[in-house]
């Protein structure tokens, strides 16, 4: 299994993150960087770093109506093509509990995810939120032609041969410790994936996604 361990990031990591990790999924909740600012950070970093970009807000929408493809969201859409593009890549599409699991809901989504961008060899990867649970999730993600994100900690793996998975320290989970680490590489090495992607979203996440890379290294 190729493994890729990283952090979800609200900006791109500098030197001491690079040499640790292979993968960093980057959020940009505030204003979108110029695009010029992250050619010149990608040509600091290896060709080898692997980075998922999250859709950013302005392109999701409200959060009681999301992924309505207006004006303003396909400006933010024209911004990701752009940034993928340049960092060649994956992006992830977040969703919380406006996008429910009606058939119109369905159509908009499908509608939203054709108009991703799609590059070889990279991924466009759905993160569902509220009453997606995955077995409802799972099936419509294969019918787009997208990986499902999922938690290791909580879901079933999906089957196929990438693996997506996101893990937040939320609620009772506050930190990712080493028994939950444990979990989580043996959750990912008993689906058999051919490579997998797991990003860690904490108060602690470099240190923790650092602490994972070194297990399944020594594993």
């Amino acid at each position: 299994m190729q493994l890729y361990v990283g952090a979800t990031l609200e900006r791109p990591p500098g030197r001491k993150y690079v040499e640790a990790l292979p993968f960093a999924e980057l959020s940009f909740p505030g204003s979108l960087p110029k695009t010029k600012t992250l050619a010149r950070w990608r040509e600091t970093v290896p060709e080898s770093f692997r980075i998922a970009v999250l859709v950013p807000r302005g392109a999701i929408g409200p959060r009681r109506s999301p992924l309505r493809l207006t004006d303003d969201a396909r400006e933010t859409l024209d911004w990701l093509k752009e940034a993928v593009d340049i960092l060649d890549a994956d992006v992830v599409l977040p969703t919380g509990s406006g996008l429910t699991t009606s058939k119109r809901d369905q159509e908009r989504l499908a509608a939203f995810i054709d108009e991703l961008p799609r590059r070889d060899e990279r991924h466009i990867v759905w993160s569902p939120r509220g009453l997606w649970e995955a077995e409802l999730a799972q099936p419509v993600a294969q019918k787009l032609g997208v990986l499902y994100a999922f938690d290791p900690l909580q879901d079933p793996a999906p089957e196929g041969p990438v693996l997506y998975a996101r893990v937040e320290a939320i609620g009772a989970r506050r930190r990712i410790g080493e028994g939950v680490r444990f979990e989580l590489l043996d959750a990912l090495v008993d689906a058999e994936p051919e490579q997998a992607f797991i990003a860690l979203a904490s108060k602690r996440s470099f240190d923790e996604a650092v602490a994972l890379q070194q297990l399944a290294l020594g594993g």
